[in-house]
């Protein structure tokens, strides 16, 4: 299944990135902190939905999409981030659980 664009929206440095993808090779080059590593961490929390959290969203914003184009399909996984629960009392250390989002897949556009 070869994979033909790549969509990465609030993906940790990456406010909108889109790559289109060679059916043979694709190298990512660049310098040290731009975000290459990033674009590999889009595709392993498309797949494998790891990390499970909100650490990738960017700063500032609110949600994190990945978009894949591959085989006439389209796939996309969005995570929004999650606010804790507020107490009176201060109470501190609750988190919510965590739930997996299931992908989108449609037809491509």
């Amino acid at each position: 299944m070869p994979l033909k664009k790549l969509v990465l929206e609030n993906f940790q440095v990456h406010p909108k990135l889109s790559l289109d993808l060679d059916p043979h090779i694709t190298c990512i080059i660049g310098p040290s902190d731009v975000g290459k590593s990033a674009v590999i961490r889009a595709l392993r929390w498309l797949c494998q939905n790891v990390p499970d959290g909100a650490e990738f969203i960017r700063d500032g914003t609110k949600q994190a999409i990945v978009t894949l184009q591959a085989d006439g399909k389209t796939i996309i996984h969005p995570r929004h981030r999650k606010q804790l629960p507020t107490w009176s009392g201060g109470i501190q250390g609750l988190r919510e659980k965590r739930t997996r989002r299931d992908h989108q897949i449609g037809p491509s556009r």
